[in-house]
């Protein structure tokens, strides 16, 4: 398919930066709505709550993007684009699920009431299958690792990928029949979403071919951060659940993500112009967004397991401040053991694809 190749219009570095930025912010929102309850700490930064929704959002665009950009790059065949995005996500994955059931078991020791936590349904066993398939959304499933609420998501994300690979790689007929057949499935409330996905990595396939002028930019770039205010009061206003996703018709979801990628679209025209002010952060940006994965899938447990903890109220600044010293600890930790290191996971499926295939003796691990 010759329109999904590389096109002459590179990528800026700024607008790669502020993606990774926007990676760790919306991470940090997440974070903050869960660590804002008053079950963790009392209630403080109660504010950023509401926005939590958003900003699962903001990441499924940033990932229709990214993978848009990783296929056009480096993973030009199926080998390569499913060894990389199973590298990515179990490297994290399973730490997480593992972390998230010792705090869960340490955590129901110390008090039963732990369990009525926002658990999901069904036994641990089928949390556990239905989250190393990631198939913990199908058909409005709704499963997740034992305390781990944020990885619903992932049965939202991974579906996306799979669909994505088999339209991009698939021959013939097949490009229309296996994503298709994907979609049902998956299941209404999965494909409901699956176009602001879309949207981003479409909006990667339109910024190699066009970009819009440097004053249109700013518009777009202004413009939508205004919109998305005014369409949250709005939306309010008119009683809409905006801090999940996938509620009330899908309203909130599709006004964030369509305002998110006329963002991206506006600022891709004005990158030149915050040279002088990502460029000096660069490297802390991009050392954030590296663990941005880590903070948004092992927060919830950690947070859980020391808002238990016998010894401090979570009223408390005290327990406040250590709660988040903890949880960056944990993260910075497992964040470079884990989504750091990826080349084990990448010769593991290297290797699994290669006792499938005996006759692809060549194939390596993508880099």
């Amino acid at each position: 398919m010759a329109s999904l190749r590389p096109s002459p219009l590179p990528l800026a570095r700024e607008t790669s930066l502020y993606i990774d930025a926007m990676r760790v912010l919306a991470a940090l929102v997440v974070f903050l709505d869960h660590f804002a309850r008053p079950s963790v700490s009392g209630g403080l930064f109660w504010q950023v709550a509401p926005f939590g929704g958003d900003a699962v959002i903001v990441f499924f665009v940033i990932s229709g993007f990214v993978i848009a950009h990783a296929t056009a790059q480096k993973e030009r065949n199926a080998a390569d684009y499913f060894i990389s995005r199973a590298a990515r996500i179990y490297s994290v994955a399973v730490p997480a699920i593992v972390l998230t059931i010792a705090c869960d078991f340490v955590g129901q020791w110390i008090d039963p009431r732990y369990t009525s936590w926002s658990y999901s349904g069904g036994a641990l066993w089928q949390q556990l299958v239905t989250g190393l398939t990631f198939t913990n959304a199908f058909w409005h499933a709704g499963f997740f690792p034992g305390s781990d609420g944020a990885y619903w998501s992932l049965g939202y994300e991974v579906p996306y990928y799979v669909i994505f690979g088999a339209a991009l790689f698939a021959r013939g007929v097949w490009r229309v029949v296996l994503p298709a057949a994907l979609m049902l499935a998956v299941g209404p409330s999965i494909v409901a979403l699956l176009p602001i996905w879309l949207a981003g990595a479409g909006l990667y396939r339109l910024g190699r071919i066009w970009k819009a002028r440097e004053a249109v930019g700013w518009i777009l770039f202004l413009g939508s951060i205004v919109a998305w205010g005014a369409a949250q009061f709005r939306l309010r206003a008119a009683g809409f659940d905006i801090n999940h996703v996938a509620s009330t018709a899908y309203v909130p979801d599709y006004v964030t993500g369509i305002c998110f990628v006329i963002n991206l679209l506006g600022f891709e025209a004005i990158a030149p112009r915050f040279v002088t002010l990502l460029r000096p952060v660069a490297r802390a940006i991009r050392w954030a967004a590296g663990r941005s994965f880590t903070i948004y899938l092992v927060h919830i447990p950690v947070l859980k397991l020391c808002a238990v903890m016998p010894f401090w109220d979570v009223t408390a600044w005290s327990t406040r401040v250590s709660m988040l010293a903890i949880t960056a600890l944990v993260v910075v930790v497992m964040g470079t053991c884990f989504e750091q290191r990826r080349e084990p996971w990448r010769r593991y499926f290297a290797a699994l694809l290669r006792r499938s295939h005996p006759d692809q003796t060549a194939l390596q691990p993508a880099r």
